[in-house]
């Protein structure tokens, strides 16, 4: 009985130092590698995605295939950033391969998601980010935030106000950073009860404005912001119309007015503004 104790004992042992080994052998073999090393290996996974892609017949094995690339390429960008923290292409590359990755289930979508929001959020980060750097950033939250208007930390919308507000911390005047915080508040006035942040968020979009009255973005954030602002009103005084309401409704059909115009060349921006007008239309259908 002693004896087949010190059996399993030696043989646990044996497995554990193997497993070590194992594990010293693959911390070498990272940090043997450099960035250019791992950027390679990743490009070369995404090389062979596409060919798995143009073969043209995904079934199942061949999504697996494919997908288990992309996945590889993602692992390899991450580690090259790693080694060279301020490499802007490596945070693309990683976001690239996880954007391309098949999702056949909720679980996965979500996954990747968050992996793309993770890997855009430290783009913001990098010293040697420029203007546009950040602005792939933020226009990667501002899809997905007109698809999901979840307001908590891990949301598009958290998101964006947070990374947004960082960066005016540090540089008050990022032409950037302000039209796209003017546009993430255009969703918050259902959330606000300070009529001081309501002035606020309403400066913060006007001064956005003011610096690209072109954008019909900002337009349509603007006319959402004051419709919001006035069916909050609205609802805080019983239903009743107000002065203040009327002036928010007349504001909101102007803007919108305006988006629509700029936007005939941007077929995600007209949407958008629509959109806007059809609830100010369903307004005044209720009222007739």
């Amino acid at each position: 009985m002693a004896t087949r104790i010190n059996t399993k004992f030696v043989i646990t042992l044996a497995s554990l130092i193997v497993l070590l080994a194992l594990s010293l052998v693959i911390a070498y073999v990272f940090l043997k590698k450099s960035a250019e090393d791992h950027a390679r290996l990743a490009e070369a996974a995404m090389v062979r995605a596409v060919a798995v892609q143009e073969k043209g017949q995904m079934d199942k094995e061949a999504i697996e295939l494919y997908n288990s690339e992309l996945e590889r390429a993602a692992k390899h960008y991450g580690n090259a950033r790693a080694k060279e923290a301020t490499n802007v292409e490596y945070l693309y590359g990683y976001v690239d391969a996880h954007e391309k990755i098949i999702c056949q289930t909720l679980t996965s979508a979500g996954n990747v998601y968050e992996a793309i929001l993770a890997g855009a959020a430290s783009i913001h980060d990098t010293p040697r980010a420029s203007a546009e750097d950040r602005e792939f950033l933020y226009e990667l939250l501002h899809e997905r935030l007109r698809m999901n208007l979840q307001v908590n930390r891990s949301s598009p919308l958290g998101n964006l106000l947070g990374l947004t507000a960082k960066r005016l911390d540090a540089s008050p005047e990022d032409p950037i950073a302000k039209k796209y915080r003017a546009m993430a508040l255009s969703y918050m006035p259902g959330q606000r009860t300070d009529e001081a942040e309501v002035e606020k968020d309403i400066a913060d979009i006007t001064a956005a404005l003011q610096d690209n009255p072109e954008t019909p973005w900002l337009h349509t954030a603007m006319a959402r912001y004051h419709l919001g602002n006035a069916r909050r009103i609205y609802s805080a005084k019983g239903n009743t119309e107000t002065a203040q309401t009327d002036a928010g409704f007349t504001l909101a059909v102007s803007h919108i007015t305006e988006a629509l115009k700029l936007a005939a060349d941007s077929p995600y921006a007209y949407v958008e503004a629509a959109g806007i007008l059809a609830e100010l239309r369903s307004r005044d259908e209720e009222e007739m």
